[in-house]
């Protein structure tokens, strides 16, 4: 069900808010707390929001999710959270090129490291990866003429 369905059937969205600590009641999360942000969706106002619901949903990125997870002291018994982070840097070069450049030959524009997947034994799932922006499809191959 996408998030339009989703809400389409009772679910409520809050925004504006930032979600520090997912609280236990014995083996449930029983609420979350968190903090009102500023228009700039930054800044803490200062004003603290309890949130109780049937069921949560931690979807705050690979970095945001295991952090909000950690700081919660959620049960971890193969501490597991936070182990397999998967980096995904994205960053455009633009140039003007004497000559005619085809992006799509030659080696592939990226780069890829599982220098860490496996540094201490299986389970070390630290993954980098680096991905040009495909440029053969956003900038026009051809030559620029120089003055």
């Amino acid at each position: 069900m996408s998030a339009v369905g989703t809400l389409d059937n009772n679910a409520r969205l809050f925004h504006s808010l930032r979600a520090d600590k997912l609280v236990m009641n014995q083996d449930r999360i029983s609420h979350l707390q968190a903090a009102a942000l500023a228009a700039d969706g930054v800044t803490p106002t200062g004003v603290n929001v309890t949130l109780r619901a049937r069921h949560f949903v931690v979807a705050a990125s690979a970095i945001g999710s295991p952090g909000l997870l950690l700081r919660s002291y959620i049960p971890d018994p193969h501490q597991r959270i936070g182990k397999g982070s998967f980096i995904h840097p994205v960053n455009a070069t633009v140039a003007q090129m004497p000559q005619q450049v085809d992006p799509f030959y030659g080696a592939p524009q990226s780069v890829y490291s599982d220098e860490f997947n496996f540094r201490n034994g299986f389970g070390e799932h630290h993954h980098v990866r680096n991905l040009s922006i495909h440029d053969a499809s956003i900038f026009p191959t051809g030559t620029v003429d120089q003055p």
